[in-house]
């Protein structure tokens, strides 16, 4: 994440992306920073997205491919917020409070972690 944040070339955006402002990204840093702190390791899927997502037969729902690796799982709980918003920070706000209370994460954690990828344009 933190290359994403210091690179001013980056090549490898969404489509329809521009790279953040330098300003967004410099505070996205001191975020992450500050996210260091207190970190909450586990096991992070590394890639959710809607399409790794599946539900059997009884609606529950399944992360599927993962990249498998250690991290917070309110990073997931922020990409997947941010890419069902279709990259609209409000709404993904909106979407992260309602998984986080759901998965009994820390909402404010959570919407740090929205700010960070936001930036990085993951």
């Amino acid at each position: 994440m933190f290359y994403r944040l210091n690179d001013n070339m980056l090549t490898d955006l969404p489509p329809g992306q521009q790279q953040a402002p330098e300003a967004q990204r410099r505070q996205a840093v001191k975020i992450l920073d500050q996210l260091s702190t207190g970190r909450i390791d586990g096991l992070c899927h590394g890639d959710v997205t809607p399409s790794n997502i599946i539900a059997d037969e009884e609606g529950r729902l399944w992360l599927i491919d993962p990249r498998g690796m250690s991290g917070e799982v309110s990073y997931d709980v922020a990409t997947l917020a941010l890419k069902l918003a279709a990259h609209e920070r409000h709404e993904a706000n909106k979407i992260a409070v309602l998984l986080g209370k759901k998965l009994g994460l820390d909402a404010d954690r959570i919407q740090a972690w929205i700010r960070v990828a936001s930036a990085a344009r993951v």
